[in-house]
């Protein structure tokens, strides 16, 4: 863990920034504030209160944006969702 204020439940993760929450195994959150990374292998890059709570589910930055389907994947902006497996 790096920065102030995280939040890990699991173990074999990465937490950066300030409090961000981990609660997926194997996953990460690598900067930012206020995001969550609960999917397993689910990563959060950066930005603000981002979420990526499917499997292996990422978001890249922005803010407000949700990666909640299988290997799915938002890449950045405000208020974005991607909800089916694959979906980008």
């Amino acid at each position: 863990m790096i920065g102030a204020d995280h939040t890990s439940t699991r173990y074999g993760g990465l937490l950066a920034g300030l409090d961000n929450l981990l609660s997926g195994t194997f996953a990460s959150v690598s900067g930012g504030a206020l995001n969550t990374a609960s999917g397993n292998w689910a990563s959060v890059s950066g930005g603000d209160s981002n979420k990526a709570s499917g499997t292996g589910a990422s978001v890249s930055g922005g803010e407000r944006n949700t990666a909640s389907g299988g290997l799915a994947s938002v890449s950045g902006g405000d208020n974005n969702r991607a909800s089916g497996t694959g979906a980008s």
